[in-house]
């Protein structure tokens, strides 16, 4: 009967040994479950407020070209000046009436 209040004590002090360490794996997980899913909630706040921020900047692009006025002739064209003169486009000189008297006649392609 002492062996087995002996072993009993063993067993009761082994039992509470590893319901203390259970306790204490338990509140660290928990502990750092609450610091990894605050990160993920301050990062998420940072995003969200990121995009309202673009949101914003591009609303006011948009504001400002629509109050912009747009002008009435769009502003002149200006050309760089090239290397090479500019030629003048070649004209047709027409044939003389002699000259088409002449000239061989044309043949049809149909056979």
């Amino acid at each position: 009967l002492a062996s087995l209040r002996d072993g009993f004590a063993k067993l009761d002090t082994q039992w509470a040994n590893d319901c203390a360490e259970a306790c204490f794996k338990s509140e660290d997980r928990l502990r750092r479950f609450a610091l990894l899913l605050q990160a993920k909630v301050d990062k998420e706040s940072a995003l969200v407020s990121e995009i309202k921020e673009r949101r914003r900047t591009m609303q006011n692009i948009r504001l400002m070209a629509m109050a912009r006025p747009e002008p009435a002739h769009p502003p002149p064209v200006l050309e760089e000046p090239s290397a090479e003169p500019a030629r003048a486009p070649r004209r047709r000189v027409a044939k003389a009436a002699g000259e088409a008297a002449t000239a061989a006649p044309k043949r049809s392609r149909v056979k």
